[in-house]
């Protein structure tokens, strides 16, 4: 809960009780419901590859508060800067190139909103245990690919500290889209 808190400061420079968000990697739901207990005004989106995974959440999940539908996340289905916040928790790393993480946060850019933020988590670095991760990302890939672009980085994480067997090693990070 905490986690969540921070990262929606981190990234929003909106009002943080009302925000229009989506979550890529949905998977059944969990880290939605959580977004929707904590921020009782927020609205939102989910996507996943899985089509049985959106079936569950779709059951789950309050429809007056949140649509979710099948998606791939290089190619996302919205309009741009529909979005204050893509939160991302563990998905990012099912891809399998450098240059398909490029496309997908180009896509997370691209549906965000200017002073909007991306958070992204379970990201394995040079230096962890890949788990179930198919790509490695440095941690200065973030600062070194995305500095010409509207994307700063904003915040960066270890997961040690969330005290979850599956995080150890890994990250996170957050990047905020600059108006300019």
């Amino acid at each position: 809960e905490i986690r969540i808190r921070d990262w929606s400061s981190d990234v929003c420079s909106s009002d943080l009780d009302k925000f229009e968000y989506l979550e890529v990697g949905i998977g059944v739901g969990a880290f939605s419901r959580e977004i929707l207990r904590m921020f009782p005004a927020a609205t939102g989106h989910g996507i996943d590859i899985v089509p049985g995974a959106i079936a569950i959440a779709s059951v789950i999940l309050p429809h007056n508060r949140i649509n979710v539908s099948v998606g791939d996340m290089r190619k996302l289905p919205f309009k741009t800067q529909a979005f204050d916040i893509v939160f991302v928790p563990g998905a990012l790393c099912y891809l399998h190139t450098t240059s398909e993480v490029q496309q997908a946060v180009t896509e997370f850019s691209r549906v965000l909103r200017n002073s909007g933020g991306i958070c992204l988590s379970m990201l394995a670095s040079d230096v962890s245990d890949m788990g179930t991760c198919n790509v490695r990302i440095s941690k200065e890939y973030w600062h070194n690919t995305w500095h010409k672009t509207k994307l700063k980085v904003v915040s960066m994480d270890e997961m040690d500290s969330w005290n979850l067997p599956h995080s150890y090693g890994r990250y996170s990070t957050c990047l905020r889209k600059q108006d300019f």
